[in-house]
């Protein structure tokens, strides 16, 4: 019997090796290292509440911005005409990230800060309303488009949160045509401009 009782257990052992031999602990396997977070950029600044705002320095300057330079022949036609763009006006507003909609209301709130509109939108390209063919004699033109530029410094406190940051605009376009052989007055900046710069030989 005994004999038998372990021959049993030899073949059930055979048939079964597989199924009873107890199976090697498996290793974990190694957990990747997580990379640290980056900080999170802060959101851009907005404000629940009407934002308290300091007003700084503010600068404004005549810039040249188009030119259309003019050859004109007899019978008043136009010989030669070349379209110059001269100095780029980027409205905007740099040193801090804020909302768009906060930096609507600070275009609004430095039109009424300085008494006038002040534009934050693409500065003007026609020119070409300044020209009147009828009124041209035979001689070199220049017709010329500009902006006052203006730049406010500002300092912005809402919800906790402080900010500093300068807003580039402009305000009155001034287009007009310049006969070469004439000398704007001292005060017509731009016409001067556009006389230093397309006028000489």
């Amino acid at each position: 019997m005994r004999r038998l009782l372990m021959s049993t257990c030899t073949a059930l052992g055979l048939l079964a090796l597989t199924a009873c031999t107890a199976a090697a602990p498996e290793t974990p396997a190694a957990t990747p290292a997580t990379p640290p977070a980056s900080a999170a950029a802060a959101a851009p600044l907005t404000c629940a509440q009407q934002p308290q705002l300091s007003w700084g320095e503010l600068r404004s300057e005549d810039v040249l911005t188009r030119a259309v330079v003019m050859t004109v022949g007899k019978g008043s036609q136009v010989t030669e005409s070349t379209t110059v763009d001269v100095t780029q006006v980027v409205p905007g507003v740099v040193g801090a990230d804020l909302a768009e909609d906060l930096k609507s209301y600070l275009y609004a709130q430095a039109g009424e800060h300085t008494g006038e509109i002040v534009d934050g939108g693409p500065t003007p390209t026609d020119v070409e309303g300044a020209w009147d063919p009828k009124l041209a004699t035979p001689g070199r033109y220049v017709q010329y488009l500009g902006v006052k530029k203006l730049t406010i410094s500002v300092s912005i406190a809402c919800d906790g949160r402080n900010a500093s940051a300068q807003l580039t605009g402009w305000r009155g376009s001034r287009a007009g045509i310049l006969e070469c052989t004439v000398t704007p007055s001292a005060t017509q900046v731009i016409a001067n401009e556009a006389k230093k710069r397309f006028c000489t030989a």
